[in-house]
This record gives structure tokens, sequence and C-alpha cells, in this order.
């Protein structure tokens, strides 16, 4: 059994992930098929196909986080019937000031709000826009929560959450699992407690910080996108650095990494990886 903790970039999975992990026990993702650019054992993208045709997925119970999106994705993980996705949404604007402070922290760059917004922010939302194309669909092996509903209503959210897993959750469990999971435990879990708002992964974790941000212009220019998404040349340049950079880059690093371990390790040959 697989079980994925999906959304979209800063929209709240890690959060629904550690939730999902206080419900019900699940087993480490085997080293084999963990991603290698992640500080967490997650389930590698490219993997997840072997991942399911393996022993381990027969026969044990996993769970992961991710961010994926597409068509393929959607069909290959609901053509398993022991997958369950996670999906949860959160408000557009929220996410990509979410994404803001990320990328300030990501890139180590100091730009306002503004330059991020019309320089990459627009171009976050239409990830997300196709993000959500992919999951909307309804189907019964997909149950969409929402940043929102966690937030304000967290017992009765938690609650309809286990009952997809098949988990009955009392309200002392219930309010066990809102403690361990608070901003401030998760944190600490991370090892961010001490550092400043900017620097920390879980920053503020609130409802309608974007109305510190966002001018009139940015709302009707984001709303334009998450109704109809982006056209012509905007749509042209969103797909240069979304699909097109993101695709060169995972190559270049396929055939470099193996090169670069050759040569610090002289006796690895990247030709016989995988071969008893």
């Amino acid at each position: 059994m697989l079980v994925l903790a999906n959304g979209a970039f800063k929209s709240g999975s890690s959060w629904l992930q550690a939730i999902l992990k206080h419900i019900m026990e699940f087993e480490e993702i085997p080293a084999d098929f963990q991603s290698p650019t992640h500080k967490m054992p997650w389930l590698d993208r490219n993997r997840i196909d072997g991942f399911l045709r393996s022993d381990y997925h027969k026969s044990g119970r996993y769970l992961t986080k991710s961010h994926l999106y597409g068509q393929h994705f959607r069909k290959l993980l609901l053509s398993h019937d022991d997958v369950l996705i996670f999906d949860i949404t959160r408000d557009l604007k929220d996410t990509i000031v979410s994404h803001y402070y990320h990328f300030k922290r990501d890139k180590n760059v100091d730009w306002s709000f503004e330059k991020y917004y019309w320089r990459v922010g627009r171009f976050k939302a239409q990830q997300v826009r196709e993000y959500h194309l992919t999951w909307d669909e309804p189907h019964p092996a997909i149950y969409v929560s929402s940043y929102e509903r966690l937030k304000t209503s967290f017992n009765d959210e938690v609650k309809q959450i286990g009952a997809f897993l098949g988990v009955d959750l009392s309200e002392e469990r219930i309010a066990e699992i809102k403690d361990a999971t608070s901003i401030d435990k998760m944190r600490k879990v991370r090892g961010q407690d001490k550092k400043s708002e900017e620097q920390r992964f879980f920053r503020k974790g609130a409802i309608g910080d974007w109305q510190n941000h966002f001018d009139d212009a940015m709302q009707q220019d984001v709303h334009m996108i998450e109704q109809q998404g982006l056209k012509g040349k905007d749509m042209l340049t969103y797909r240069l650095l979304f699909d097109v950079r993101p695709a060169v880059v995972n190559l270049l690093q396929a055939r470099v990494r193996p090169r670069i371990k050759a040569l610090l390790n002289p006796g690895h040959n990247p030709k016989q990886k995988g071969r008893a």
C-alpha cells in the first residue's frame, strides 16, 4: 500500500504528511527508491512505477510526500488499487506568498514581493493551476483536504482523513495529533525553532497573509491566471521555466552525476549500476 501526501508546492503537504504519520504507522521508503535530491526519504518520482511493481509495495505500507501533477502520474497511480492519494488545496494567493519567502531563502536574494511576483510568482501560479487540473477530478482513491479547513476545523477534518484511511479516531487521539503537528512542534522536529521567521521552512502558517503583499494589479492578474491560465508569450515563458529548464537540468544530472562519482571513486563504474 502506498499513501501519497500530495499538494501543490507550499500548499500544506508537509503538514498533511505529518498528520497521516500520526494517524497510522508506515514503513520508510526503501533506499533503492528514495529521491536522491531530498533530505527526507521520499519516493523518487522517476522510480514510482518500479516501486509500485516491487515486492516492497505489495507487502508493506508506505507513506511519501510529493508535489506530483500531470495526467501520466494520475493514470499511473490510480491504476493500482492499493494507492491512496491525499491532496490538499490552499488559497492561491497565500500559496504564492509562501513560495515568495521560500524563493528568497533558497536563492539567497532580497527581492521585493512586487519584483518576485511579476518575474516568478505569476508563473508559479500557472504551475499551481496545472497541478489542480490534474487532481480536481473526483476519484474514489483521492481525498481532497484543504489548508483552510485544517486551520479552522482541524478536528472534523482529521476525523474525515482518518475515516478515508479506515481509522476511527477518538477526540482524544485527534487532540494528540493536533498537538504533535502544531507549527511549533514541526519547527522543532526540523530544528528550526531558533531561526528567524523568514529563515524557517514553516514560516507563519497563516490564512490571508496575501493581503499584506498583493496590490490590485497583482490580485487581478492572479485571478485571471487561476480562471483562464497564461496565454501567448507568457505561456511560452512558463513552458521554458517550468518544463524545458527542469528537464534539461535532470538530464544533465542523470548523465553527469555518475561520471563525477566515477572520477571521485575510480572503482565505481556507472554502467554496472544495479548489477549483482
